[in-house]
């Protein structure tokens, strides 16, 4: 596994040596790639390659007693959280899950409702095959890609609470926006968020978090509790 995310890599990592306990502790090694450095982990195993080959569906009794954790690491691979400021009108934001295999989705939809988080699931309609660049590079997706979303507050908190992400940078963001949200109103949080953040073309990157820190105290709600990380 190749990932420009150093968490990501980290929990696989550990993973990995749970599962062959015999062998040593599996490491992150490092590579620079078209100037992007990538976290890669290796591991040789037929017998692992050949389970993780069957249909999602038939590895359910294996998934099931851990769900949130699968569910992790698909959201760490392959979801993100989007935000939006409306140019400082209003804080939008969800979370987004994209995967060309719509049966995953469906699994994952599924096992999501067990923490009550609500979700829907759609197809991107555009025309098949398109490229999209990815870190400043040229991708071509030939097949279909499907989407889950998940957009209610309240399913966002549960998502929160019982799953998240492993990675950092995604973490931090579902909790800074949820906790704007509510401290502030999506009126005012939307002015509070580019504090933290600012724009890098269409993405939101979080600024020098010491600075930021010493410049601006952790807002609390009207009811004293401060933010919940």
């Amino acid at each position: 596994m190749a990932v420009v995310d150093k968490d990501f890599s980290l929990s696989f990592a550990r993973r990995l040596s749970a599962i062959f306990p015999n062998h040593a502790p599996f490491r992150v090694s490092s590579t620079r790639y078209d100037g992007c450095r990538r976290y890669v982990v290796r591991v040789g195993s037929t017998l692992l390659a050949d389970f993780l080959s069957q249909p999602v569906g038939k590895l359910d009794d294996f998934i099931r007693p851990f769900a949130p954790a699968f569910l992790r690491g698909l959201f760490d691979a392959e979801g993100c959280v989007i935000v939006a400021n409306n140019r400082g009108r209003r804080l939008s934001m969800r979370v987004e899950l994209t995967n060309s295999d719509l049966g995953i989705l469906q699994y994952a939809h599924k096992l999501l409702g067990l923490y009550n988080v609500d979700s829907k699931i759609g197809r991107y309609n555009r025309p098949s095959p398109v490229t999209r660049f990815i870190r400043g590079r040229p991708v071509k997706f030939s097949s279909q890609t499907f989407w889950l979303v998940i957009r209610r507050q309240v399913s966002l908190c549960h998502f929160r609470g019982f799953i998240g992400f492993n990675i950092g940078r995604k973490q931090r963001k579902l909790v800074w926006a949820l906790n704007l949200i509510r401290c502030f109103g999506t009126k005012a949080a939307a002015n509070e968020w580019t504090r933290i953040y600012r724009k890098n073309g269409v993405r939101w990157v979080e600024r020098d978090w010491q600075t930021w820190e010493n410049d601006h105290p952790l807002p609390r709600s009207a009811s004293g509790s401060g933010l919940v990380v």
